[in-house]
């Protein structure tokens, strides 16, 4: 069998093997749904389907080409400039492919020593100049991450992969280390969506590759930065017996390159302007200010002495548009420590409707008071639909206990009775309120003002009147349900939640029969507009009551 690591790439051997092939090293991205699930599809049909891909466009081409004519480059400056530093004792070596479980590798070059063992994978990128952005990469990109983490993986080298971005100006190197995790979550990912005996084609982008792609976007912000090294341009030599001993495949530049001396006192003296020359440069690009913020100090009784000011400035600081809540978090502690150092004790912040978020959330984004606890709370139900809703209500009620207890009479005033309570674990069903007491809209109809609605403060429920219908239904049914409660479709609760909106929802005190019940009840009749705000409102309130 032909060891295909010595396979020459580019060859028609090579082209071959990679059509059999459903994943190569390269299109690994792509192909598991870490790009865009139009990209994943078009590699699926192309690779499972046998369908025509669509034509790379001309920048796609040029881009292509521009980096295969940069291949020799490469080899040039990381032979002739970056290995004599940084790897004098390793060799630079060519590499075919390898193929394993549907899938090909074929890395660029590697570092081995002197024992022919792989050290390093190599994998050099030559991005095309752009206007506006820097060519040469400062991080590598996340894309490139899983076809540097599999060439590694089939030369078992050790120390990683070396990656290249070259520019003809300059070119920055690093070092990517092994990381198996990642390798089985994508090989994982593979098997799911290639390797079954009839592969699906896909609809959505699978939740282990989206966190494969987080995953991806960590390695690729933990990489280590070598440095940044001069370009060297390399070029094929036609007579390779003319070299005079050098590569019969790269000419090094022969011409003479004069480097005058240079004192201690000079390399101070151009670092210093440099130094200068940065500080123009930071001056020069930065944006101009569009407000100024200022931190005013003043007594709590701000009046107590009319003739003096009420407030006295103490800092402030120009800003732009990009001033993010952290920042202004941290210069606001900075001010008040101060403050304190000095003598100066600050008891209450006041901010505009802008720097709201600092005084109504904490450094870690939790809320502090109970109305931002109860909207961010809403904000949360309103994104679940009435199965969940349902699900979590009822897991509120599993654990409940009873009790008897003396409860006034309803038909008689003045008299108590003994009733039976039920109650969950924790009481967190117990009064629960809702912000809203009741509330006037006029509406203007011509020249009348006509007040068209008026809703008092009404109690929904009382548990006076669950325990007593969960009595009678136990009665008429012979005993609790096989769940172990008991259900009454022509139930007090059910004419008030046809009944009830919103904003009518002010005090309730609930037992987790009345819950159970609503459930059942909402299943069964389908409610849905009014059913469905209602179990939003009390989720939203039985969920503030937990997290106070």
């Amino acid at each position: 069998m032909t060891n295909v690591s010595i396979i020459k790439q580019r060859t028609t051997i090579w082209h071959e093997e990679r059509n059999k092939m459903k994943v190569t090293g390269s299109s690994i991205f792509q192909a598991i749904g870490c790009d865009t699930l139009k990209s994943q599809k078009e590699h699926f049909g192309k690779v499972v389907n046998g369908m025509q891909p669509m034509k790379s466009s001309d920048i796609q081409q040029q881009a292509m080409q521009h980096g295969t004519e940069s291949e020799i480059h490469q080899i040039a400056t990381m032979c002739g400039v970056i290995m004599p530093f940084l790897f004098p004792d390793l060799v630079f070596n060519e590499e075919g492919f390898y193929k394993s479980d549907g899938k090909i590798v074929s890395p660029d070059r590697s570092l081995k020593n002197s024992d022919q063992v792989a050290e390093y994978a190599f994998e050099g990128k030559a991005p095309v100049e752009k206007t506006f952005t820097t060519t040469v990469h400062y991080k590598v990109p996340s894309r490139y991450v899983t076809q540097t983490i599999f060439e590694q993986k089939v030369l078992n080298a050790k120390g990683g992969t070396l990656y290249m971005s070259w520019t003809p100006k300059s070119c920055s190197l690093f070092k990517l280390l092994p990381d198996e995790k990642i390798c089985d979550s994508v090989l994982e990912e593979i098997h799911q969506v290639y390797m079954k005996d009839n592969p699906k084609w896909p609809t959505r982008i699978s939740e282990q590759a989206r966190q494969i792609k987080k995953d991806l976007t960590k390695a690729s912000e933990i990489t280590i930065f070598l440095g940044e090294f001069p370009s060297v341009q390399g070029r094929f030599q036609d007579n390779p017996q003319d070299s005079d001993n050098t590569s019969p495949y790269v000419i090094p530049n022969t011409k003479e390159i004069l480097v005058s001396p240079l004192t201690y006192d000079d390399l101070q003296r151009h670092l210093l302007l440099g130094e200068e020359v940065i500080k123009d440069a930071y001056e020069f690009n930065r944006e101009i200010a569009s407000q100024v913020v200022v931190y005013l100090i003043a007594d709590l009784n701000r009046l107590w002495k009319k003739e003096e000011p009420h407030a006295v400035p103490v800092t402030y600081f120009y800003r732009g548009h990009s001033l993010s809540m952290d920042i202004m978090r941290k210069i606001t502690e900075s001010c008040k420590d101060v403050c304190r150092s000095n003598g100066l004790d600050i008891v209450a912040s006041a901010a505009d409707g802008e720097f709201t978020p600092i005084i109504v959330r904490g450094r870690q984004g939790n809320p502090l008071t109970q109305h931002q606890l109860a909207k961010d709370v809403w904000k949360e139900v309103c994104l679940l639909t009435k199965s969940e809703i349902l699900k979590r209500l009822v897991a509120e009620t599993q654990n409940f206990t009873e009790s008897r207890e003396p409860w006034p009479d309803r038909d008689n005033p003045g008299e108590i009775r003994d009733v039976r309570c039920v109650r969950s674990e924790g009481r967190t069903l117990e009064r629960v309120q809702t912000p809203v007491k009741g509330w006037i809209q006029e509406k203007t109809m011509g020249k009348n003002r006509q007040q068209i609605k008026i809703i008092e403060s009404v109690s929904l429920v009382q548990e006076n009147t669950v325990c007593e219908s969960t009595q009678v239904d136990e009665v008429n049914d012979g005993g609790p349900h096989e769940d172990g409660y008991p259900i009454n479709h022509n139930s007090h609760a059910e004419n008030q939640i046809k009944e009830a909106t919103s904003n009518e929802i002010n005090e309730m005190s609930q037992s987790p029969e009345f819950i159970t019940e609503v459930a059942k009840l909402l299943i069964e009749k389908k409610t849905r507009t009014r059913g469905h705000q209602f179990l939003k409102i009390l989720y939203l309130s039985i969920s503030c009551r937990q997290n106070r």
